[in-house]
């Protein structure tokens, strides 16, 4: 019961993904078919404030997942703060594993064969994790087999049809990565609530700083994007 309502929660944040993924996708296609190298060459620089978004929304889940559990459930189901937060690390990167590349590149082969290792990787990770480290064992065996196979996929997505990210992604990958560890660390070693609450706020206000700063997302993007 406690992974079950993890998930699910956590898996909103991935379902609001998939939706903006609708608002994204035609333009992508289009920039990727396009005979223009510098329009497709724009790929990356136009995810940033979508990817941005994305991580936002994993972020606060993923810390804020304590006070999600505390006034949606009963104090039985609020172990689950931490499972909420390690599978919401899993889909942050499944952002990766949205965009097409290898399907435009034609690579149904390689798709399903990458599929085959998913599963395999989540059996094999998961019976020993499971057995030494019960819940937690099947939410960190579940993000490390996701994080793999995306990794494995996004490097064979850029050997073939490769999209120019542009580095802030990554640092916001990194920053979002150490965010959730940090969390995950503070719950284990049960500092006071107060000071466990004001790092959450801590954490989000810098990552909405650094949008903010680096103009990465803003009204105007957002109602330029929407409007495409």
């Amino acid at each position: 019961g406690l992974y079950d309502i993890g998930q699910k929660i956590a898996n909103t944040t991935f379902s609001f993904m998939t939706t903006i993924q609708n608002v994204y996708s035609p333009q992508v296609y289009k920039r990727l078919f396009s005979k223009d190298v510098q329009e497709r060459m724009s790929v990356g620089r136009y995810l940033t404030p979508f990817f941005y978004l994305s991580i936002l929304v994993c972020l606060c889940v993923g810390v804020f997942s304590y006070e999600i559990l505390y006034l949606l459930t009963p104090s039985e189901f609020h172990a689950a703060a931490p499972i909420i937060s390690i599978l919401c690390l899993l889909y942050g990167f499944y952002f990766f594993g949205k965009q097409p590349q290898l399907l435009y590149a034609k690579k149904t082969g390689l798709i399903s064969l990458l599929s085959l290792v998913s599963i395999a990787l989540n059996i094999v990770l998961n019976i020993p994790l499971i057995h030494y480290f019960g819940l937690m064992g099947a939410a960190f065996a579940t993000t490390l087999a996701g994080v793999i196979s995306t990794a494995i996929s996004f490097y064979f997505g850029q050997k073939y049809t490769p999209i120019a990210y542009e580095k802030k992604v990554y640092y916001i990958l990194l920053f979002f990565v150490a965010s959730i560890i940090i969390i995950l660390i503070l719950e284990e070693l049960k500092v006071p609530y107060y000071l466990f609450l004001l790092s959450k706020i801590f954490i989000s206000f810098t990552f909405i700083l650094i949008g903010w700063t680096n103009r990465i997302i803003t009204l105007k993007k957002i109602k330029d994007y929407i409007s495409l």
